[in-house]
C-alpha cells in the first residue's frame, strides 16, 4: 500500500492533476476488446494521465 505522500507526488506528476478513475480504465479496456480496435496490434495503451510527458 502506498503512503499519502507517495500518492500526492504521483498526482503532481499527472498532467490531468489526478489519478485515473477505475471507470476510465474500464472504458479503455472495453475499447481495446471491441471490434473498433481491430487495427491496433501489439500496442501498449499508456493510461498514465500524461506522467510520461511530464517527467
Amino acid at each position: 500500500m502506498r503512503s499519502s505522500l507517495e500518492e500526492g507526488h504521483e498526482k503532481n506528476r499527472q498532467l490531468l492533476g489526478r489519478l485515473a478513475f477505475p471507470q476510465e480504465i474500464a472504458k479503455s479496456v472495453l475499447f481495446l476488446t471491441s471490434d473498433d480496435a481491430n487495427i491496433y496490434t501489439g500496442q501498449v495503451l499508456g493510461a498514465n494521465g500524461g506522467s510520461v510527458m511530464n517527467g
